[in-house]
């Protein structure tokens, strides 16, 4: 789980704010750039709580949340956001809900390839929470990581 949330850029942000402000700190003896290095190590620590909370979200939806297979109805290209120039895919997957009647449409997290060809039966597994079914996590650890 260590890996999961400590990945390389939170390191980076985290060991490079450090050193930034040691390193001016001492040789200037000003308050500027240990105030610089402080705010990248703030930015790695939230960086690293980001990922802790969601690991959390996700074992929690796993363990208490309603499992829901719902249908796979798109896969799409997310425009509203873009990371490193591209943007990411999303998978769009409906479920009725057999008491209610109602029909839920839920949205994976972003995915930096097209997993179409990952999809198979067109089902997909979401866990929905039993308060709230705003609340769902789309189970997408079938599809392979993306190299970094």
């Amino acid at each position: 789980m260590v890996d999961d949330v400590i990945d390389r850029s939170t390191l980076i942000f985290v060991g490079g704010g450090l050193a930034v402000a040691l390193v001016s700190g001492v040789a200037t003896g000003s308050w500027i750039g240990p105030m610089v290095g402080l705010v990248f190590v703030a930015i790695g620590v939230g960086m690293a709580i980001f990922r802790y909370r969601r690991i959390v979200f996700i074992g929690e939806m796993m363990r208490t949340g309603r499992r829901v297979k719902a249908r796979v109805i798109q896969v799409q290209l997310d425009t509203s956001l873009e990371v490193n120039g591209r943007n990411p895919f999303r998978i769009v997957a409906q479920a009725q809900d057999p008491s209610s009647k109602e029909m839920h449409v839920y949205k994976s997290w972003s995915i930096g390839f097209d997993p179409s060809e990952f999809l198979g039966t067109g089902e997909i597994t979401v866990y929905v929470d039993r308060a709230s079914s705003k609340r769902y996590y789309m189970d997408t650890s079938f599809l392979p990581r993306l190299a970094r």
